[in-house]
């Protein structure tokens, strides 16, 4: 079967096992919402990412109804666990991203997330309780 085969059956299988958000699972620690191979997928994570995604919307736009914030957040919630998918099949595959494809990748999320502004990540990942070094590693 190919990597990608791989990967597919993965991320058919996660999103089977994926916990709906708002229930509760004995199986997760309070404040994880879903675990991809032993590694958690935060709440905090989850509510900032769809908080994020709400406010970026055009100014006008009518208000989300709670139907449509729990389609957002099962979105998010499926990416998140395709994210760690992807980053765990590279680690198996001993993939490591350049020190230039790093860089390139942070000033992506800079400049999508935070308007390119170095102030406003720096304050994002200081909520988040990550250093820009942990950020960096997560790029690798």
């Amino acid at each position: 079967m190919s990597p990608a085969s791989n990967l597919a059956a993965a991320l058919a299988v996660a999103s089977a096992l994926i916990v709906p958000v708002g229930a509760r699972s004995e199986d997760l620690p309070l404040g994880v919402v879903a675990s991809v191979n032993g590694v958690p997928i935060r709440q905090d994570r989850l509510d900032t990412i769809v908080d994020q995604m709400i406010r970026g919307r055009p100014e006008g736009s009518k208000a989300i109804t709670s139907e449509q914030r729990l389609e957002i957040r099962k979105g998010v919630l499926r990416t998140l666990i395709g994210r760690e998918l992807l980053l765990q099949q590279a680690r198996k595959q001993r993939y490591t991203a350049s020190a230039a494809e790093v860089d390139e990748g942070l000033a992506g999320i800079r400049q999508e997330f935070f308007g390119g502004s170095q102030e406003k990540l720096q304050a994002q990942l200081a909520r988040d309780e990550m250093t820009t070094a942990e950020l960096r590693e997560n790029l690798q």
